[in-house]
């Protein structure tokens, strides 16, 4: 039976070499941020996003305020929060594949 000094120092070895490989996936298991889809990093794809989702906030509060769509204001905070969230997903992966190498 394996005492847990043992299991610390095997799962501290195969984090080390899951660091220093050179494999995409196996890269992507210990930063999120290096996660490729397509040949493009993850984090462009949600970038693309979260302005899609800006512009979008932005129309929707420019309908609100020149009264040219009959649109609840809940909608508007609605597309505000999920731009936020995608904006805080965005840049933690950005960071984690720039500052975590």
């Amino acid at each position: 039976m394996r005492n847990k000094s043992d299991i610390l120092l095997a799962a501290e070895s195969f984090n080390r070499y899951l660091c220093q490989t050179r494999d995409p996936v196996l890269r992507s298991m210990t930063n999120p941020g290096l996660i490729v889809l397509y040949g493009y990093p993850l984090y462009l794809y949600l970038g693309i996003a979260t302005f899609i989702a800006l512009i979008g906030t932005l129309t929707i509060g420019f309908l609100i305020y020149t009264g040219r769509a009959d649109i609840s204001i809940r909608w508007h905070l609605t597309a505000a929060a999920t731009t936020i969230i995608l904006a805080i997903i965005h840049v933690s992966l950005v960071y984690s594949a720039y500052f975590l190498r």
